[in-house]
């Protein structure tokens, strides 16, 4: 029901004359989180990038430039579209040379099979347009870090 408020949410204009009104939700809702693995690959590869120029420290840039080269291969993003996301996390597993565990964590959370939200209180389905916001702003923040 959560893929479906999302949908409802984002698109309260949705035509549902076409097919049952939950099935149509459903659809709309799913693609809308469908995408969040790729978004949160192209943010991190952009936030390592940023990171990469930006780091004066010699040793750090050049790791950090390693671990860039690594997720900027071709195969990681035909591994999402094929949905191995097993394969994608055991190239995620470098970031813990560059960011803290949690950050890690998180992001295999968001690139997954079945895309998730993890807060304090543990991991959640991503169910409406403010979940989306936030997975958003955070991937925005990502090179901050």
């Amino acid at each position: 029901m959560g893929t479906c408020n999302l949908a409802h949410e984002v698109y309260p204009e949705l035509s549902i004359n076409e097919e049952p009104v939950l099935v149509r939700l459903f659809k709309v809702g799913w693609h809308g989180i469908e995408q969040i693995p790729k978004q949160g690959l192209a943010a991190l590869r952009q936030a390592l990038s940023q990171l990469a120029v930006s780091n004066q420290d010699k040793g750090r840039k050049w790791v950090i430039q390693q671990v860039c080269d690594d997720l900027n291969r071709p195969s990681l993003d035909a591994n999402i579209e094929t949905r191995q996301f097993k394969a994608v996390h055991d190239n995620l597993d470098l970031l813990s040379l560059i960011y803290d565990a949690e950050t890690v964590s998180r992001l295999k959370h968001l690139i997954n099979d079945t895309p998730c939200w993890s807060e304090s209180s543990g991991l959640r389905f991503i169910r409406c347009q403010d979940d989306l916001k936030q997975v958003a702003k955070y991937l925005k923040d990502l090179a901050m870090r």
